[in-house]
């Protein structure tokens, strides 16, 4: 113990600091995979408001955090400023769901190319058309998957994989021909 200490004379290695700010910035699934520069208001505790550059990174995670130092509160003059911390909210998709770096997403296929093969398209989350081939024999919610295609890690950019989920279509509006030819089928098999 260092002897000024009990009299109240202690020495703080930490450096006494302006208050941090928090920010919570929502970005859509498609900022996750470009990256996004966003401006932002932040008040300096003052009341005074300035413009922040906040950038989003490829690959981003609901929850996380980035923090610029020195850019908080800074209304005490003679100590530093302190920092600003974003915490990022990724706003729910309606076509993908992201596991990980992964991107899961459903494709419905007839029950014809389920069971014989064939092909569905898909549009990527960047936009792009892709042909899929389905196997045939496919059941429903089989997951096939296009590597490369998901989210980029935070860290080392490497893409993660988009996963299809098959959604199997079943007629309801057969007619008596189709009907007569699927009860052939079933009786052979």
């Amino acid at each position: 113990d260092d002897m000024f200490q009990n009299f109240g004379f202690g020495f703080n290695n930490r450096q006494a600091k302006n208050k941090s700010f928090n920010v919570a910035v929502q970005v859509s699934l498609e900022d996750v995979l470009k990256g996004k520069n966003i401006a932002a208001e932040v008040s300096d505790g003052s009341g005074k408001t300035r413009l922040v550059n906040i950038q989003i990174p490829p690959g981003i995670a609901s929850g996380q955090q980035i923090r610029y130092e020195g850019m908080g509160d800074s209304s005490i003059p003679n100590i530093p400023a302190g920092d600003l911390i974003v915490v990022v909210d990724v706003v729910r998709h309606k076509r993908f769901e992201r596991k990980g770096n992964d991107l899961v997403t459903n494709a419905k296929v007839s029950v014809w190319d389920a069971l014989i093969g064939g092909k569905t398209k898909i549009t990527t989350l960047d936009g792009r058309s892709l042909n899929i081939n389905v196997p045939k024999g496919s059941q429903p919610n089989t997951l096939l998957s296009c590597k490369g295609e998901g989210l980029p890690d935070i860290n080392s950019k490497k893409r993660g994989n988009l996963l299809i989920k098959l959604v199997i279509e079943i007629p309801n509006n057969l007619s008596a021909k189709q009907e007569q030819l699927l009860k052939q089928i079933k009786n052979e098999v």
